[in-house]
């Protein structure tokens, strides 16, 4: 086999915010009419997932107590819904 290479690549990278704070507005360069539906959808998926990957990681890799791990997913829990935090993802 011979090397193949890719040409014509384009990168696309797209703000999608974490929780229901982003105005349906433009953003940036993109055009998110739908910003609201698409950061709640975004929050219950990280929820989901901090519950489930986050105490094998902290406990195995940081050596950090169940009741430490315990206390950050409940503040994780209690700040991700919240829309007075903008955060955002580049996906």
């Amino acid at each position: 086999m011979g090397k193949k290479h890719a040409k014509h690549i384009t990168v696309r990278r797209y703000p999608v915010p974490l929780n229901t704070w982003a105005p349906t507005r433009d953003v940036g360069r993109w055009l998110i009419w739908f910003a609201q539906e698409i950061g709640d959808l975004m929050a219950k998926n990280t929820l989901s997932l901090i519950g489930t990957g986050t105490p094998p990681a902290f406990s195995q890799g940081l050596d950090w107590s169940d009741d430490m791990i315990k206390s950050i997913v409940a503040d994780c829990h209690r700040e991700l819904p919240d829309s007075k935090y903008h955060s955002y993802m580049i996906l």
